[in-house]
């Protein structure tokens, strides 16, 4: 299976069947390989992964709770620029960035990948 946009040696989903014992079918192979990935993908995929901040508006110190792996959590300022960066855990952690007033979107990226965009409001 492939995106409009996948280089040929590089689909989105890509299964191979293998070899087969007599007896075996192909569509049988390729239904428990279609399974395996779903399962896999689904445990990973974005909608999996919980955040919140708070409190939001902030003043200064925040709480970032994060449910998922170790992350890069990044602050931008509203047109892309990076301003802040720190490691989060899973569970809570206490950031301060030191951020001037204004609206700010809030990055949690996973081995590279972004898996959840959120909105931070900064007060004085």
């Amino acid at each position: 299976m492939a995106k409009p946009d996948d280089e040929d040696d590089n689909l989105w989903l890509d299964l191979n069947v293998p070899s087969l014992p007599t007896g075996r079918e192909p569509i049988d192979s390729l239904q428990t390989l279609y399974n395996n990935w779903k399962a896999s993908s689904a445990a990973h995929s974005p909608e999996q992964y919980i955040a919140s901040i708070s409190p939001n508006p902030s003043s200064g110190q925040i709480s970032v709770v994060w449910m998922g792996p170790v992350a890069l959590f990044r602050i931008h300022q509203i047109h892309g620029k990076p301003v802040f960066e720190s490691s989060i855990q899973p569970g809570e952690n206490r950031l301060y960035p030191a951020l001037p007033a204004g609206f700010y979107l809030a990055e949690f990226s996973v081995n590279g990948k972004t898996r959840k965009v959120m909105k931070i409001v900064v007060t004085e």
